[in-house]
């Protein structure tokens, strides 16, 4: 790391001047040091979510079993990560940018699922529907693409 770079991390680690972790007993019963510990917490927690978000994204980041025993392992494992970021932004702009150049400008009408339950007819009321399961994971477009 360079000179003034440091790094968070869980209260297993001591303080040092490279790490910034969490304060523990007993000046983490302090004001100010509780303070600190919360909102170190909520950054802990929003990491968390974000490598879980990108584990359901990207199965391979599920089951990266790698060990990180060099140089070259750790910088196979960051671009690893780092590669499926980039696609995870890619596709996020593509997107984006999709909406964007949309011509009726509803994108919402344009989903194939929506579409198909608007057509449907009111007048069979009375009529059973069965509806098939809706996986509310993921991208709603590439889910009803798989549906077809």
């Amino acid at each position: 790391m360079e000179d003034g770079e440091w790094i968070w991390a869980d209260s297993a680690y001591p303080i040092d001047d490279w790490v910034v972790a969490p304060y523990k007993k007993p000046k983490h019963d302090e004001p100010l040091n509780a303070e600190f510990n919360n909102h170190l917490s909520i950054i802990h927690i929003r990491s968390e979510h974000a490598i879980g978000f990108l584990k359901g994204c990207f199965q391979s980041l599920k089951d990266l079993h790698m060990h990180i025993k060099d140089e070259a392992s750790h910088k196979l494992a960051t671009y690893w990560v780092g590669a499926c970021i980039g696609i995870y932004s890619f596709a996020m702009q593509c997107e984006a940018e999709e909406r964007a150049n949309n011509d009726d400008g509803d994108g919402v009408m344009n989903d194939p699922f929506i579409a198909k339950g608007l057509s449907l007819d009111s007048s069979d009321s009375d009529a059973p529907r069965s509806m098939a399961p809706v996986n509310i994971r993921g991208n709603p477009r590439l889910q009803a693409g798989k549906a077809k």
